[in-house]
């Protein structure tokens, strides 16, 4: 029982390690021909979204400042990806007022863009003023995917030159609550072109720093240069100001000046002024009366003109006025006469 036991061990031993490298061998096999399936299949790609502009930027030039919208540029907005993409908002960045138009677009709100297709949308410039300006023109998608599509828009507008006659303006020392007389700024047009004027406005300050936006004591008098008008070739037109000193002290102004003109806007002009403490009240002399050489001087405290004192009673025909205790009195005249015997007497 013994030696039996022990043949069936060893047939079991030899027959054990072929058995775990069948086995083993199996495995190696099968993760084999799973690396070879993985390695060969092709891989599926990801969906993109994207669109973009047919050029990341525009330059309009230059366009005469006022005259309008006078440039234009079609723009194509072209769906580069994968995906379909729907329109939800467009935005055109201004540099000023009525700079930038959208004269004509297909790139409508809710438009949906299939991939491989674009739409077109006209942009037109007309700067109000001189000088480089800068926008842009923006696409937003239903989502955020993906992000807004955009294309930078530059040009500049030239105008007229200008010509200022006064570039400040002093107003010497004021009394406070006084004003000061009128002063003239001359504006004008030295170019062929027209000369917009779209406003003119005035703003003071003291020298410690003090804003005076609301209560400023330099003021806008009149004159022909208003907001709207149009000067033509060499014409020309005029701003009056006036300083009215609210307290004493130093004070300034800038008055500026809104327009097309070249090389920029705004124009400025300087104006200054001080207030100073308003003279003491006039002194009045008043006679005493009648044979008296002697004047008094009366003023009123708060500065207004003192009050005459009354005239002298008229007397009528045998009196005459005489002066007593400070006021006058008619008296009867005494007759030739009387004086006589009153010196006899004596």
């Amino acid at each position: 029982m013994v030696g039996r036991s022990d043949d069936q061990d060893t047939d079991k031993g030899t027959r054990s390690p072929s058995m775990h490298w069948r086995k083993r061998e199996s495995r190696i096999w099968t993760i084999c021909a799973l690396l070879v399936i993985a390695i060969g299949a092709p891989t599926a790609e990801a969906a993109t979204t994207s669109w973009e502009f047919d050029t990341p930027s525009y330059d309009f030039g230059e366009a005469p400042a006022g005259g309008g919208l006078t440039e234009s540029h079609e723009f194509q907005l072209m769906n580069t990806g994968d995906t379909s993409i729907t329109i939800s908002q467009t935005v055109l960045g201004l540099p000023e007022k009525e700079a930038l138009a959208v004269t004509e677009s297909a790139c409508l709100k809710g438009l949906v863009l299939e991939p491989g297709s674009s739409c077109r949308t006209v942009v037109a410039f007309g700067p109000i003023t001189s000088g480089p300006k800068t926008g842009y023109l923006k696409f937003k998608s239903l989502s955020e995917d993906p992000p807004p599509a955009e294309v930078r828009l530059e040009g500049e507008g030239f105008g007229p030159p200008i010509g200022i006659e006064a570039e400040r303006l002093e107003f010497g020392s004021i009394a406070v609550g006084a004003t000061s007389p009128v002063q003239t700024i001359t504006v004008e047009n030295r170019g062929s072109s027209p000369l917009r004027i779209y406003g003119v406005s005035a703003a003071g300050w003291d020298y410690e720093g003090w804003t005076l936006e609301y209560a400023s004591p330099f003021h806008l008098a009149g004159g022909s240069c208003k907001e709207g008008e149009v000067l033509t070739a060499f014409a020309d037109c005029t701003i009056e100001a006036l300083f009215t000193p609210s307290k004493e002290g130093s004070f300034g102004s800038i008055i500026s000046i809104s327009d097309n003109a070249s090389p920029g806007s705004p124009q400025t002009v300087q104006l200054t002024g001080k207030g100073v403490a308003p003279p003491p009240p006039t002194s009045i002399s008043v006679g005493a009366g009648p044979g008296t050489s002697s004047n008094a001087s009366a003023s009123s405290p708060s500065g207004q003109r003192a009050k005459s004192p009354p005239a002298p009673p008229h007397c009528g025909r045998g009196r005459r006025l005489e002066k007593f205790k400070g006021r006058y009195h008619c008296v009867r005249r005494m007759p030739k006469h009387h004086h006589r015997r009153r010196s006899n007497a004596a």
